[in-house]
């Protein structure tokens, strides 16, 4: 319906209603007066509602693939490779078929499933193909930075991999290509002569002799020295934005010296002093440790377990050991992997950074970290020398480099 109000003086606008009197649809044919109101019947045109168009197939439900499973996807594919079908892995991993073929697909060119793709593309990824190339850059180049690293390996006219991608490289897909895994180590200090058949020969003697001194009743006890400074601190912190990074003053360095010995029963003595170590305090310390160790009974005679160094040869060091059942026996040249004491030290030195972090003297210093050396537990000090026999012994017995 529409309706209208007449409301207005104008004398054209009465003029043209009153034209319009005759057809209005008042049924008695009376004139219109001005503020009557004019209704006029029109045909309701408001177009009427289209019934719903019922979905005749059922649309699938989207099933994402989570983290934890494209994680065990990765380790199922490195442990077995190619020689499983898709539908191994697909069985295996709880994945649909066609999103397993396609995880597969990616796997078999080098890429880490586990990180999401970028909405701009990644950069390109490193094939297969190329692992010999890669692994063959490393071994020739092993100090090259990932960033050099992507960018002598790029394709010509390709954009250079990420460090990110060739990082990702070198530990997961070298292993699917047949290559050994890289890791980022630090550089061990070693002479071209310390890989040559005589010296290798030499750990063979060595090991032998230290196996067949424990089945004589021998009890071998690992003695060696190391040096750190303490109160060393990183020079760079992080803080808010526009502020500087403020600390305290650290406490002054302090450069220590020390002589450990490690046995299977745990750390027997520990002599700590400031500066380096000389003969006569290696000839008072070898003394300290065999009357410590002689307390035990069921100790009766000891193997003394060195390195090469020249404070631990000369007459006064064989007189401490002249006339008793004691031994002394000294490691192979270039062979520090062979003494588990070693291993031990990293360990001394890690958690002395992160206990001994303020002392009020010199004295106090060399307390607190004669304490941490102390407080290595038995079992530990056996898996050290457990793992040492287990892992690097067969090593040098079978002449291969260490």
């Amino acid at each position: 319906m529409l309706v209208a109000q007449l409301n207005s003086e104008d004398p054209e606008t009465v003029r043209a209603y009153a034209a319009m009197a005759p057809a209005a649809p008042n049924g008695e044919g009376t004139p219109i007066r001005l503020l009557d109101p004019v209704i006029v019947s029109v045909i309701d045109s408001a177009p009427q509602s289209r019934p719903q168009r019922q979905e005749h197939r059922r649309r699938r439900d989207y099933i994402r693939t989570s983290d934890a499973l494209l994680r065990l996807l990765t380790r199922l594919f490195q442990q077995h490779g190619s020689s499983k079908t898709s539908d191994f892995y697909a069985v295996q991993c709880g994945i649909r078929k066609k999103n397993c073929a396609r995880l597969l697909k990616r796997l078999r060119n080098g890429e880490d499933i586990t990180v999401s793709r970028r909405s701009g593309g990644r950069r390109r990824v490193i094939g297969l193909d190329r692992a010999g190339k890669v692994f063959t850059y490393f071994a020739e180049t092993p100090r090259a930075s990932l960033r050099v690293a992507g960018r002598a390996l790029a394709i010509p006219g390709a954009a250079a991999p990420s460090p990110a991608t060739v990082a990702r490289y070198i530990e997961t897909a070298l292993p699917c290509a047949g290559f050994p895994a890289l890791s980022l180590k630090l550089v061990s200090r070693r002479a071209p002569a310390a890989q040559t058949l005589e010296i290798k020969q030499r750990r063979v003697d060595v090991i032998r002799e230290l196996t067949g001194a424990a089945a004589a009743g021998y009890f071998a006890v690992y003695v060696d020295e190391t040096h750190w400074e303490v109160g060393l601190l990183r020079r760079r912190a992080r803080a808010p934005v526009g502020r500087p990074s403020l600390a305290p003053p650290p406490p002054r360095t302090t450069t220590v010296s020390a002589i450990a010995s490690l046995t299977e029963l745990g750390p027997r003595h520990a002599l700590i002093v400031e500066g380096p170590i000389n003969r006569e305090l290696f000839c008072a310390y070898l003394r300290n440790l065999l009357g410590d160790l002689l307390q035990n009974d069921r100790i009766t005679r000891v193997l003394i377990f060195l390195d090469n160094a020249p404070i631990h040869r000369g007459h006064e060091v064989d007189a401490i050991v002249e006339g008793t059942p004691h031994r002394l026996l000294y490691n192979a040249p270039y062979s520090p992997e062979l003494n588990p004491i070693e291993m031990m030290f990293s360990i001394w030195k890690r958690r002395a950074e992160e206990t001994v972090t303020t002392w009020t003297d010199r004295e106090d210093l060399l307390r607190q970290l004669r304490q941490v050396m102390m407080t290595v537990p038995q079992d530990e000090a056996t898996r050290i020398v457990y793992h040492v026999k287990q892992s690097t012994w067969p090593k040098a017995l079978a002449l291969e480099d260490l």
